[in-house]
This record gives structure tokens, C-alpha cells and sequence, in this order.
């Protein structure tokens, strides 16, 4: 069976540290996740990306306001609407 309709997806796994093991502050990280979502975002393409370890769940964490804009600002969307952990 030929592997053609892959063609049009864009898998990518991104894993975040939680933040007591976290070496990369999150300035640095949202800085290289924008450099990362501008490479990749243009390509006509499904994206789907997994597990940054922010509670976007909880309105008041600034991360989670900040990863969340971040999405938007790249026209990509959050699916996740419960804990997975």
C-alpha cells in the first residue's frame, strides 16, 4: 500500500521539561518555539504537536496565556480539553 496520503501530514513531537527539571528558561523556550512554528507552519500541511507540560486549563498561568496566544498567533488550536496525566 503506497504511504502517498502521508504526504500531507506533518507530525511533530515536542516534549517540555516540566519546569523543576527545566534548564531553558521559558522566554528562551517560547523564542525557539516561534523560530521552530515559522519553519514549519507555511507548508500546506496538517500539524499536530503534543505534551508542553502548561496547565491551559488554569486561566491565570501566565505560561499557559502566553503558549496559548503563541498558538493562535501561528492560526493552530489547542484539542487537548482535560489533564493527560
Amino acid at each position: 500500500m503506497p504511504l502517498s496520503f502521508l504526504s500531507d501530514i506533518l507530525l511533530f513531537v515536542v516534549y517540555r521539561l516540566p519546569s523543576k527539571r527545566n534548564k531553558l528558561s521559558r522566554t528562551n523556550f517560547f523564542d525557539e518555539f516561534s523560530i521552530f512554528l515559522e519553519q514549519f507552519v507555511t507548508h500546506r500541511s496538517h500539524h499536530l504537536m503534543g505534551d508542553f507540560n502548561f496547565h491551559v486549563d488554569d486561566l491565570s498561568n501566565s505560561a499557559a496565556e502566553q503558549f496559548l496566544d503563541t498558538l493562535e498567533m501561528f492560526d493552530l488550536c489547542q484539542f487537548v480539553d482535560q489533564p493527560t496525566y
